[in-house]
Formats: C-alpha cells, structure tokens, sequence
C-alpha cells in the first residue's frame, strides 16, 4: 500500500498590520514501517525519555511524532539526558503542539513534575 501517511500544516500570523499566511500545506508519504500509537506522558522535574508508544521504533527512516503540552508550564523535547536538554528540538508552552519528522532516537523532555503531555507516533 502507498500513502499511509497523511501530513499538514499551517502558519499564519497577523501584527501590526502586516501577516503572513502559508495556507495548508500537506504530504502524503508511504509508510515503511507498520507500527504507530498514541501516549499520554506526565514529565516529571527531571529529563527522561519521552513517552512514546513501544512498538514505534525509530531506526531506518525514523518515525514521526506530534507532541502536545497539555499542561501549562514550559515543555522542552531535546536529543540529550542534560536538565533541561542542551540540544533542543522544540520547547512547547501549554497546549502548544509540534510535529518532529524523521526522528532517529527517542527524544527526551523536561517539564515541571506533573506536566502532562500527549504523543501521536509512527514509523516513517
């Protein structure tokens, strides 16, 4: 099968007069891998490893992840066990949500101790 994969986003912004509007931008992609899921993860006042479903791997292609902070205090998702992490991939106010494309690794995150996030998965 071809496509499995559907993708999109959009930006727009709007200030001081001036905007900007990207529209929806999409992707189909065929999946190589077979295996996806969701998580709710509760971060906790040190970096670990972020919740992601175990079935999901992340070698070959990798996989993608869309996060979301559910919580209101500060996320950072990062490559790195440093707290917070050093090689930051995306930091998330609460309920702001990030897609990660092409991950090779699990990610870490940081938060404050019972920040809850929640993680949709699959193999690339």
């Amino acid at each position: 099968m071809a496509d499995e994969i559907t993708m999109e986003v959009s930006l727009a912004v709007a200030k001081g007069g001036a905007s900007i509007d990207s529209g929806a931008i999409s992707d189909t992609i065929t999946m190589s891998g077979s295996d996806m899921g969701t998580e709710t993860g509760t971060a906790t006042s040190t970096t670990a490893l972020i919740a992601t479903p175990a079935s999901v791997g992340f070698s070959g292609a990798g996989a993608i992840i869309v996060v979301q902070n559910l919580g209101s205090a500060l996320i950072t998702i990062g490559v790195n066990n440093a707290t917070p992490p050093t090689q930051v991939q995306a930091t998330l106010s609460g309920g702001e949500v990030c897609v990660l494309n092409g991950v090779t690794a699990q990610p870490y995150i940081h938060a404050p101790s019972n920040t809850l996030y929640q993680v949709w998965a699959c193999e690339k």
